[in-house]
């Protein structure tokens, strides 16, 4: 998506081959399931989906059948079968409430910030934001405070056994999951119900998604246009966009699988 936008369009030919040629487009995203739905729905993509940054996984219903999907302890719901490897919102938010009291003014939630706030902060429509702000596993934050108040913070985080990370625009706090996480348990799920050898590529931009990226079989870094590229111990396999958001996941991807961009013809 573009950083300012939104928007998938330089993205959109890659995307069209690749369902024309079955290869699973798996949105791996700290957003919501409400907001993932709605891109899903846009982009015509049947796939799973982590949501969250790696919280929980989403698995249409038809991919699986019951007596595995209870081998791997999933749950159903609208469609969908469901792991969830993080604690709900509602413990989270009671915790960054007692953190708050020992951090006056360092951070403010989502959920503080109301609809209304989360558009302001986000450049999200007011729709958007309400989509957001319907978290079932994690509370992002505005960060308001100073490098000592976040330092602060993250030892508070790690004395409960908490990981701080840094998303595009939001800090965010997990219990041990992440989307490298996320990633490597799809993996080990697609290889027990397809035959061909499953191989993963990676692409993100921010600090949320290194895990995810050394994780991957192939890691693509994406250009930026407001922070350098996030630091990454991934091997060989990884390389760097030159451009930023859907027009550098085009950029690196598509030679990678082989796909070159139509020609535009001469005016």
């Amino acid at each position: 998506l573009d950083h300012e936008t939104y928007s998938t369009a330089a993205a959109e030919p890659l995307l069209a081959w690749l369902q024309q040629h079955q290869i699973p487009v798996i949105p791996v995203t700290s957003k919501t399931r409400a907001e993932v739905l709605t891109l899903r729905q846009a982009l015509q993509l049947d796939h799973p989906f982590v949501v969250e940054n790696g919280a929980a996984i989403f698995i249409p219903q038809a991919l699986l059948s019951s007596g595995r999907a209870k081998q791997e302890g999933l749950t159903l719901a609208e469609g969908f079968w469901i792991k969830a490897f993080a604690p709900p919102r509602s413990q989270w938010l009671r915790w960054l409430e007692h953190v708050a009291e020992q951090l006056p003014g360092a951070f403010t939630c989502f959920s503080w910030l109301e609809n209304t706030g989360v558009a302001e902060a986000t450049g999200l429509s007011l729709e958007q934001a309400a989509l957001a702000n319907q978290r079932d596993y994690s509370e992002p934050l505005l960060w308001q405070g100073s490098e000592f108040d976040k330092q602060r913070f993250e030892r508070l985080a790690d004395a409960q056994g908490y990981n701080v990370i840094e998303g595009g625009r939001f800090v965010h706090v997990t219990s041990g999951y992440d989307k490298g996480h996320a990633l490597r348990w799809l993996c080990r799920l697609y290889a027990g119900i397809q035959p061909r050898p499953v191989v993963s590529v990676a692409l993100g931009d921010s600090g949320n998604d290194v895990e995810m990226l050394e994780a991957a079989d192939y890691a693509v870094v994406i250009r930026s246009p407001v922070k350098d590229f996030p630091m990454t111990t991934q091997g060989e396999h990884i390389q760097y966009s030159s451009q930023c958001g859907p027009a550098g996941w085009q950029e690196c991807l598509g030679p990678l699988l082989g796909w070159q961009a139509p020609s535009t013809p001469p005016k």
